[in-house]
Order: C-alpha cells, then structure tokens, then sequence
C-alpha cells in the first residue's frame, strides 16, 4: 500500500478521529499481523480557519509540500472546507490529494439531501451537485452551526455545540433523505447517531485505502 499523508491540525482532535477510522477500516478488511497496516504520515499544522473571504493559505500549500517531501504517495486533507481550494493546493505537488467532492458525489443517490459544514462550504457549494435535491438551512442555522464548528476546534462549550448539531440534524431527519456531515469537528460529534447520515470522514477513510 502507498504511503498515506494526512494533512491535518484543521482542528487536531478531527484529524485524531480520520486516522483512527482509517485504522479501523483497515482492521475490518482483516489484519493478521502489524505490517498489514499502513504507512501514515500525519502532518498537522497549526493553520488558519478558512472562514474568512482571504484566509491565508500559505501553511496549508507548505503542510502539502512536507507530506510529499516526507515521502506521501498520496494525500488526504482533514478539513471539508479546505477541498474548495483542492485545485489550487494540487498545483503545489505531483502526489495526488483525494477529490473528496468526487467521493462523494459517487456515494449519493437520487435523494433529499441537506448539508451540514461551515458557512463557506454550504454557500459556496462544495457538495452542490447537478440534478440533486437539496433541503436548506436557514441562515440563522447556518450562522450558528459556523460558531458552533469554530467552538468545537477550540474545546469550548462542547457539550452544549454537540447538543445543538444533533439537535438540528435530527429536526431535519424527516425531511431530507440524506444528511450529509460536511465538516470533520461534526463527524467527531455526529458519530453512531440514529439518522441518515452520510459522513465525508467516513468517504475520505473509505476513498485513501482504495
């Protein structure tokens, strides 16, 4: 198997949560010894939020050149929200970065599906897709669920963010087909709840050990 780079730190306790799921994908394939596992190297950078208009993207572009530097064969960003500048981040090296918007388009159906990330990510249209049907957050939700992410990466009012998120996402449950969890802080949060959740995490983990 390729080496595995993890671009991650965008927030730290999310990038824990993707690698423990590679890790246990793995072992459901079946591991007979610790050389089945693969090789990962995790780079996790502390980097800007991209919830600004102009974020700086500089350390993300060298966070990516480390990872190839350190011998990555392929990449894997631990942050939705940074895939909206995938172009721009796989001009700065050879190895490839898997195109989460790809993943997932290929793991949706003709379903109701609703969203839940960071503003920029719903609003600029990350996972909108040709011919799919979408149910919409009101922008006081969106606004909220941006400060709960922006709180979750920090450690602050944790539970009272995870309250919330699940909240929203199972007031939600009966209208859309699909919720798609489009932020790593929620997928920490939204694991192992009962509803339709289709969890980019989950994508990403599936999509690198191809």
């Amino acid at each position: 198997m390729k080496t595995i780079g993890i671009l991650g730190g965008i927030g730290p306790e999310s990038t824990a949560e993707l690698y423990l799921r590679i890790i246990q994908k793995v072992q459901s394939k079946g591991v007979k010894k610790n050389t089945d596992y693969p090789h990962i190297i995790i780079n996790s950078i502390p980097a800007p939020e991209l919830f600004s208009k102009n974020p700086n993207i500089k350390p993300y572009i060298q966070g990516i050149k480390d990872l190839e530097k350190i011998g990555a064969k392929k990449i894997i960003i631990a942050c939705n929200t940074a895939y909206l500048l995938l172009d721009v981040f796989q001009k700065h090296t050879k190895i490839p970065i898997i195109n989460l918007r790809n993943e997932v388009q290929k793991k949706l159906g003709n379903q109701k599906i609703l969203v839940l990330g960071t503003h920029n990510t719903i609003k600029q249209g990350l996972f909108n897709f040709p011919n799919k049907k979408y149910i919409n957050l009101t922008e006081s939700e969106i606004k909220k669920l941006d400060k709960a992410i922006f709180e979750l990466n920090q450690g602050k009012n944790k539970e009272k963010n995870t309250l919330f998120a699940r909240k929203l996402a199972k007031k939600y449950s009966n209208k859309a087909d699909k919720i798609l969890v489009a932020c790593t802080e929620l997928s920490v949060i939204l694991k192992n709840q009962e509803l339709p959740i289709l969890d980019t995490m989950d994508v990403l983990a599936e999509a690198v050990l191809k």
